[in-house]
């Protein structure tokens, strides 16, 4: 029996007679076809998700160094014993807290959450866009073998806040001023 010499990607199987040629795969063809099972069977196991239901209230228009309140909401139940947790960016509002929690939940006992913030307005009448992140944790219902599956929401909000310029404010008439 004559005998071949290996080629390239071709090489002798385990128990195999050299004459047979059974294809040898490397490191990157076993690594793309692990990867390639290891989606589809994840893909089979992974029910649709809905995406994170998490609303920000309006704000009503604030008067210049006037109080208003941030107030968002969770439309679907976070699983208690994990964090729930609103971190507002940098304003030019005067948050008095930054860092919302469990906490600063305004009924303890809501299935959806609602949490709020006070703030201060400048005293500067504009628009002003401020930014949070809305992280929390949901879990489905008892799955087969007592198990639940949980993950982590993460969510970004935005509120619009009028300010309104201060009555006492001199207001600039259109058209050309008279000279005194």
């Amino acid at each position: 029996m004559a005998r071949h010499p290996p080629e390239r990607g071709w090489g002798r199987g385990v128990g195999a007679p050299l004459c047979y040629r059974v294809p040898v795969l490397g490191v990157h063809e076993l690594s793309a076809i692990a990867l390639q099972t290891l989606l589809a069977a994840g893909a089979a196991l992974e029910q649709p998700r809905e995406p994170p239901r998490v609303t920000a209230a309006d704000v009503a228009d604030v008067p210049a160094g006037g109080q208003g309140e941030l107030s968002v909401t969770l439309l679907e139940t976070p699983a208690a014993g994990f964090p729930l947790v609103v971190v507002i960016d940098a304003s030019p509002l005067a948050v008095r807290d930054r860092r919302l929690t469990w906490t600063d939940v305004v009924d303890p006992l809501a299935l959806q959450p609602r949490m709020s913030a006070p703030f201060v307005a400048p005293d500067v009448a504009g628009t002003f866009v401020v930014r949070a992140l809305v992280s929390y944790v949901v879990c489905d219902g008892e799955r087969p073998r007592g198990a639940m599956q949980c993950r982590t929401r993460h969510v970004r909000v935005t509120w619009d806040v009028q300010v309104q310029a201060p009555l006492d404010a001199p207001t600039a008439a259109p058209g050309p001023q008279p000279e005194a």
